[in-house]
């Protein structure tokens, strides 16, 4: 036996699954976007977008005087969309459009007497640790410049490059709400006065800043990429749970309308699949019941018939000895003979049909032979019948039980309403199906009985006497022909007045279409 996966722990382990494929992805997508880690998440994007950025404006404030500072810096707050300012060690004062720094932020600016700042190649000798080491060594992308102590000493030296950055922070200020990053270095003038270590900031309204402090848009391609993934992830469990039940729907939908024979796959070792199980099995019983059920009655039927020609051929001879008061009684019990005779056969062609599925063979039959026999033996002179069915129409199925079925019904349609008008059998090809239509001008059955027709011994008016009202086998016996044939009946009223009686079974491969 197969162990079985439950469904819950299956779903439960996609889940788990789809969560670890999301860290994953998620990782690879973060590490990408920080390279150093998260750890280092803000400083690696002060590094890579706006550091660049404020080395520009540092570079354009070497070559001018202090004078001119506030003026490029807000030349540059214009163009790049970020507030620019400079606070020089001591000084506290910012040269820039920004009249003075929140209080929160001047708390966190370094203070105190500077030692100097090393050049890149000044100041002659190796240079020592410097306040860039340590700093970004240990800062690990935390929140706020280093608490406490002062600008590092960067002693001036003829510089041959641009000084080094050596701290790096964003922060949150309140009101109003602005976000700052801000860059610590050594700022030189053409004041020609030595330089002073100092601070540019950044100010934005934003955290992205339009991109130079955060970027939104990989995280928004990230996200979408994670969306799809995880529908892709699950799309083949979620594909095989819903093909799984809708096969186990359309057999219990089989089974519903009398079709037993149905088998649902039982490939699977879960709940569905216990269910198919459930299903193959109830369809099994049920089958076995009906098929009991329709023997029972055609072996009842059978022994009937015997007692019933010794009966008539008895009644023969009563009626020959009887006088003429005693011939109306006989008549009666003529009438209740035939009458029970024909329920006999009606029972017999009922489990015949139903009894023979499994040895029939189909094969090709010509729907306007069946057509015309019906016609010639149903309709005689009694009423008009129409036929409009092509000449090579053909359907897979069994000649005998079509006939029977398709006579079944216009023999209804006679009995019934060949008073309205002609009755029409017609037929036409749907995709790989014929269907067989025979309609009538009658009043029609009403809305609720149309589902019942093909109920055995449902009859639409219970009233009617044993001349129009038959024992309601007729419709049963076409239902049951046209199912042993491996096609469906059904039947509903016309708009325009009258029933339709739709038979649909399958095409041979090789017909022609119409």
């Amino acid at each position: 036996m197969k162990p079985r996966f439950p469904l819950y722990a299956k779903i439960l382990t996609w889940f788990f699954l789809n969560i670890i494929v999301l860290v994953v992805i998620g990782s690879i997508i973060l590490r990408a976007q920080v390279r150093s880690g998260l750890d280092s998440f803000i400083s690696g994007y002060v590094t890579q977008r706006a550091e660049p950025l404020a080395r520009e404006v540092i570079s354009e404030l070497t070559e001018a005087t202090k004078n001119e500072w506030s003026e490029i810096l807000e030349k540059r707050s214009e163009k790049h969309g970020v507030v620019f300012c400079v606070v020089l060690e001591g000084s506290q004062e910012p040269y820039g459009p920004v009249n003075d720094l929140p209080d929160e932020l001047r708390r966190r600016l370094p203070k105190g007497p500077g030692r100097g700042m090393r050049g890149p190649g000044g100041g002659g000798g190796p240079p020592r640790r410097q306040f860039n080491e340590d700093s970004q060594d240990n800062s690990g992308g935390q929140d706020g410049p280093p608490q406490g102590g002062p600008m590092r000493d960067m002693r001036p030296g003829p510089p041959s490059g641009p000084y080094p950055i050596h701290q790096r922070f964003m922060m949150r200020t309140t009101g109003p709400e602005f976000y700052w990053v801000g860059l610590q270095t050594r700022f030189v003038s053409t004041d020609n006065d030595g330089g002073a270590p100092g601070v540019i900031f950044m100010r934005s309204e934003t955290f992205s800043a339009g991109g130079i402090f955060f970027d939104y848009k990989p995280w928004i391609f990230g996200a979408s990429s994670i969306v799809f993934v995880s529908a892709l992830f699950w799309l083949p469990l979620v594909r095989s749970m819903t093909g799984s039940v809708s096969r186990v729907t359309k057999a219990a939908e089989q089974i519903a309308e009398g079709q037993f024979e149905v088998q649902v796959d039982t490939k699977r070792r879960d709940e569905i699949g216990r269910l198919s199980d459930a299903i193959n099995r109830m369809s099994g019983r049920l089958a076995g019941f009906v098929h009991g059920q329709k023997r029972f009655l055609g072996d009842t039927a059978h022994e009937l018939c015997a007692p019933i020609a010794r009966m008539q051929l008895a009644l023969g001879i009563l009626e020959q000895r009887a006088d003429e008061k005693q011939k109306p009684y006989v008549e009666d019990v003529r009438e209740e003979l035939q009458h029970m005779s024909a329920l006999v056969n009606e029972l017999l062609s009922f489990s015949k049909a139903g009894l023979r599925p499994a040895a029939l063979k189909l094969k090709p039959v010509s729907v306007l032979d069946i057509a015309q026999k019906v016609v010639a033996r149903e309709a005689k002179d009694m009423a008009e019948v129409e036929i409009n069915v092509p000449e090579n129409m053909q359907v897979m199925g069994e000649k005998d039980l079509l006939i029977r079925a398709i006579g079944n019904v216009v023999r209804n349609a006679i009995r019934y309403a060949s008073k309205g008008g002609p009755i029409q059998i017609a037929a036409r090809t749907v995709d790989s199906e014929v269907e067989i239509i025979v309609s009538d001008h009658g009043p029609g059955v009403p809305a609720e009985d149309v589902t019942k027709l093909f109920d055995p011994f449902f009859r639409v008016d219970v009233s009617r006497n044993r001349e129009t009202g038959g024992v309601g086998l007729g419709l049963t016996i076409v239902k049951t022909c046209i199912e042993s044939c491996g096609g469906s009946v059904s039947a509903r009223n016309r708009k325009s007045g009258g029933l339709r009686v739709i038979m649909r079974l399958k095409r041979p491969l090789d017909m022609d279409t119409e």
